[in-house]
């Protein structure tokens, strides 16, 4: 059973994020996963040899009472083409972290990567009324990190042997934002999905400078 974290369908203009089902889903998203495996080397599972293999770790996943995901949609091509969503759900303290992200080539460095972390955090300060977003990675993975910058989210700190993963000691690295930031990082989103050739990073530190 899910707790009561009810997950709604999510749209933006580049992408809809929609709760995760494993049999509608399951397709796109071995397509997506196929298109590049570099991801897989700092999640806790993955890469999958074949879709009745993914099959079964999304139907874990759609069960899960601790995960919840959506499946990214694109909204041009109407494919899947990834996946994340929120864990480590703590309603009493009113903290949620956004977890589960990754994206097939096609969704890449685009706009709708971007979306979809936009949608969860504006589910989660606004409808939610949560007061913290968390966001952790590897520490090897300087992606996820430049990633978690440029979206605004803080760096708070290293957790040294936080976590055993494929056989490894994994440090983990943690980001959030917190309820009083979110009025100015919502205004960098939007103008930059209003705009043309306009980074994020560099709304964000004009925004600074103003």
């Amino acid at each position: 059973m899910k707790t009561s974290l009810q997950l709604p369908t999510c749209t933006g203009k580049y992408c809809c994020l929609i709760p995760l089902s494993a049999d509608e889903m399951v397709d796109d998203l071995f397509a997506a996963a196929q298109s590049d495996d570099r991801f897989w080397q700092y999640m806790p599972y993955g890469p999958f040899k074949n879709s009745g293999e993914m099959q079964a770790w999304l139907l874990s996943m759609q069960n899960s009472s601790s995960d919840f995901i959506f499946g990214v949609k694109h909204n041009t091509s109407n494919h899947f083409v990834g996946m994340c969503g929120y864990l480590a759900h703590v309603p009493d303290h009113r903290r949620i972290e956004i977890g589960h992200v990754w994206y097939g080539r096609e969704a890449q460095k685009t706009k709708i990567n971007t979306e979809a972390t936009y949608l969860l955090l504006k589910y989660a300060f606004e409808t939610l009324n949560y007061r913290r977003a968390e966001w952790k990675c590897h520490s090897a993975n300087t992606e996820s990190e430049r990633t978690a910058l440029r979206m605004g989210f803080v760096f708070e700190g290293l957790f040294r042997n936080h976590m055993w993963v494929k056989h490894q000691s994994r440090d983990t690295k943690y980001f959030a934002m917190i309820d009083s930031e979110w009025p100015k990082h919502r205004s960098d989103f939007e103008k930059y999905f209003n705009s043309e050739g306009m980074s994020l990073t560099v709304l964000k530190n004009s925004s600074k400078g103003g």
